[in-house]
């Protein structure tokens, strides 16, 4: 019997990723056979109370006991899936967008300098990762860095690196990384709490968290809805609502 693995620091998520990988290329390729099955209509006991599994050879054999009907699984019945999130008042919740990652997308330039006569030379420091590389793009006529052209966006970046200029015969050139973190700080859209089911069982994606805000009014409906967002105004009395669209899908 399968036993559900709850919150554990041992149990780490690249496990968890792996597991699901190993049964899923099981099914894919069929190096074994899956099943699923319907077992008899019971009642419980208590309405909102199901009754939960429980890892014992006797309830096995009671499960297998009560199978109706079951059909194999076969390799277009199975998809990775992102764990469940229950909405939970005063949480941020990340937006959704699907460029989340551990790549620096590009630089912005926030100070073109002054007096380049070659390409200056562009360096990435720190940020815990590697590798991205960018070269600079200078206006002949007025000396400035106007732009950069990406050579690699490297990997692995866990917070915003630092951008040093150096050399092309100028000075003043400044810019900054922009790397696409959530509000959780996760790096990769299946690991960020971008979607909350509530207790209705109904499943809203969040695609505007008013600028980080705290969410306090659990979304309702079955249709295109608002979720409300509390917005506090540090060193002001005043608490401002906002809403936003979520969709339930």
């Amino acid at each position: 019997m399968p036993h559900t693995v709850g919150h554990s620091s041992l149990i780490k998520t690249i496990l968890h990723k792996t597991l699901a990988e190993g049964l899923y290329n099981d099914i894919v390729h069929q190096f074994s056979s899956f099943y699923y099955f319907l077992g008899k209509t019971i009642q419980w006991n208590y309405e909102n109370t199901p009754p939960y599994p429980t890892d014992s050879l006797q309830y096995e054999k009671e499960t297998r006991d009560e199978i109706i009907t079951c059909k194999r699984i076969r390799p277009n019945d199975v998809a990775f899936v992102i764990p469940r999130n229950n909405w939970t008042a005063g949480t941020r919740y990340d937006m959704y967008d699907n460029e989340y990652n551990t790549e620096i997308l590009g630089l912005n330039i926030t100070n073109g300098g002054s007096g380049y006569l070659t390409i200056p030379t562009i360096t990435i420091t720190g940020g815990g990762g590697s590798g991205a590389v960018f070269t600079g793009v200078i206006d002949n006529g007025s000396g400035k860095l106007v732009g950069v052209d990406v050579v690699s966006r490297g990997y692995g970046y866990t917070s915003t690196p630092t951008v040093t200029i150096t050399g092309g015969g100028g000075s003043g050139a400044v810019a900054t990384a922009v790397l696409n973190l959530s509000v959780t700080g996760k790096q990769k859209l299946e690991e960020c709490v971008f979607y909350v089911m509530t207790s209705d069982f109904n499943v809203y994606i969040c695609l505007d968290n008013n600028l980080n805000s705290l969410s306090t009014v659990i979304p309702v409906g079955h249709n295109r809805i608002h979720l409300v967002y509390q917005m506090v105004t540090f060193g002001n009395t005043c608490t401002m609502y906002q809403s936003h669209y979520v969709l339930n899908f």
